[in-house]
């Protein structure tokens, strides 16, 4: 029986106690996880929000940043120690306030040291740099962490067309 199967027929084809069982299971299930979404709009405004059982989003756009997980408060502390703000810190001080946000979070459970950042820009595929400092894809520019001594080097490029 599909949910809405059992939405429409339940109650008519299962015992009041079974079927009052059931609905309160669905109603109190909860996949345990947050999902955060970015993106840019049709007017090149970036967005970025989260959506957290039961369906609630909630709006990041400003301050233009956000954190989740169980890293989330220590990343977000620094973020703000670091004065991150998307229109007063360039490309190259974001990454290493985010990377900074990152390695700071490290001593939370489940917040391991492997290390993957995604950069997606306005008109441009993005993105990814592995800790190990591979590149997966090179449409936008490159990144380099040099994890060892906390310094990040970044390189702006176009390719030719």
């Amino acid at each position: 029986m599909s949910i809405d199967e059992f939405k429409k027929k339940g109650s008519k084809q299962l015992h009041p106690e079974v079927f009052a069982d059931i609905s309160i299971r669905m109603r109190s299930f909860s996949l345990g996880c947050t999902f955060m979404v970015y993106g840019f709009d049709d007017n090149v405004k970036p967005h970025v929000f989260t959506i957290a059982n039961p369906g609630r989003v909630e709006s990041f756009d400003k301050p233009g940043f956000w954190a989740i997980g169980a890293g989330a408060r220590s990343s977000l502390s620094t973020l703000s120690v670091l004065r991150q703000h998307p229109d007063r810190c360039s490309v190259e001080q974001t990454i290493y306030n985010v990377l900074a946000a990152k390695y700071s979070s490290e001593s939370a459970s489940d917040v391991g040291p492997e290390t993957w950042v995604w950069i997606k820009r306005v008109n441009c595929d993005g993105y990814s740099l592995a800790s190990d400092g591979k590149r997966k894809s090179r449409n936008c520019g490159s990144a380099r962490v040099d994890r060892k001594h906390s310094r990040l080097r970044f390189r702006q490029y176009r390719e030719a067309t």
